[in-house]
């Protein structure tokens, strides 16, 4: 009886060149662990469920991803990812607004740039670079190495070196999606920022450097609510009516605060709405006893202060101010 696929060693392969099966495989493994971390995401704290995130879903999305990814294509809009890349993608962005406590609907990249997630498609390609460093500094089996021998350095006598394209006239786009011919696009644009051959560490701290966002602090502060509103306002996406007039709620057709004065948006809420000028005055005393001993009374009306810290401020001080900033969310009942 003719099998159309099998099962090597973890990878699906379909006698159509096909990773579609084995992805989706993974993709039904990752969901059933992230049903899990929608469960507990009302409870555990925002780093504990990162962990969850990272040891039991995303390794099941990291497997053998350098052999079926596809590499994003460039158009108007920016980075576009196919249908199968988006499905896994999905994954993760649904698990980063779990982990978040963030709306359906929040713009993925301000979202992983909370969190400081690299998107899993440059995730695949970095891990696609690095692996072709090993296959270059022979720490691969020899006959990866062999695809290389086979032919000569683009430019010989530099190093670390450039190798010849393997993307050809005509070529179809599941041959240049495969490894080789993307890594070697990759790897040419990324090792001429060095003159020498960089270590594995040090590649990979560029790359990382150059992908992965920096993760914005919440100082170690466990109240699971609080940070969920927290991230809500920081994302752009919350109970605030410009922020659910911009992403076309249907119960919201303006975006002038029950006030009566102004349009109801981060700022408005923060500092002139009327409605919560009591809990305002305690927010502002607790903030103020902070800023003035190294004075900076200035920061008293930055947004960013209130929902991100300040790097002119120690630790223990930022926690104090986004305490405050979430002790006002909740005493607002805005957000309940």
């Amino acid at each position: 009886m003719e099998e159309h696929s099998q099962k090597h060693l973890g990878l699906t392969l379909h006698n159509s060149l096909s990773f579609k099966l084995h992805i989706h495989e993974k993709i039904a493994k990752a969901k059933k662990v992230l049903g899990s971390l929608k469960r507990l995401s009302r409870y555990l704290p925002t780093k504990t469920l990162e962990s969850i995130y990272k040891s039991f879903i995303r390794p099941h999305l990291d497997y053998c991803d350098v052999v079926y990814h596809e590499p994003s294509k460039i158009n108007a809009q920016g980075q576009s990812l196919s249908i199968i890349m988006e499905e896994i993608e999905r994954i993760q962005y649904q698990s980063a607004l779990s982990i978040a406590g963030a709306w359906k609907g929040t713009n993925r990249s301000r979202l992983y740039e909370e969190l400081g997630w690299e998107s899993l498609s440059d995730r695949r390609r970095v891990r696609r670079v690095l692996l072709f460093h090993k296959i270059v500094n022979n720490l691969t089996p020899q006959y990866l190495k062999d695809k290389l021998t086979a032919q000569r350095p683009d430019h010989v006598g530099i190093s670390p070196p450039l190798f010849k394209s393997l993307v050809r006239y005509n070529s179809t786009n599941r041959f240049q999606s495969s490894f080789f011919p993307d890594a070697i696009e990759n790897w040419n644009v990324f090792i001429s920022s060095f003159q020498t051959m960089p270590s594995l560490t040090l590649l990979k701290a560029h790359l990382n450097n150059l992908f992965r966002p920096k993760c914005k602090s919440i100082f170690g502060i466990h109240d699971r609510i609080g940070i969920r509103f927290l991230f809500q306002l920081r994302v752009g996406l919350s109970p605030l009516k410009s922020h659910k007039l911009k992403h076309n709620f249907e119960d919201t057709p303006s975006d002038i605060c029950l006030c009566g004065i102004g349009t109801e948006d981060t700022r408005h809420f923060l500092f002139s709405c009327s409605l919560y000028a009591r809990q305002r005055a305690k927010l502002a005393a607790t903030t103020i006893t902070i800023l003035t001993p190294k004075n900076l009374n200035h920061l008293a009306n930055s947004e960013y202060l209130y929902l991100y810290g300040d790097v002119s401020l120690s630790d223990n001080e930022n926690r104090n101010i986004l305490k405050a900033t979430i002790t006002y969310l909740n005493e607002t009942k805005r957000f309940s």
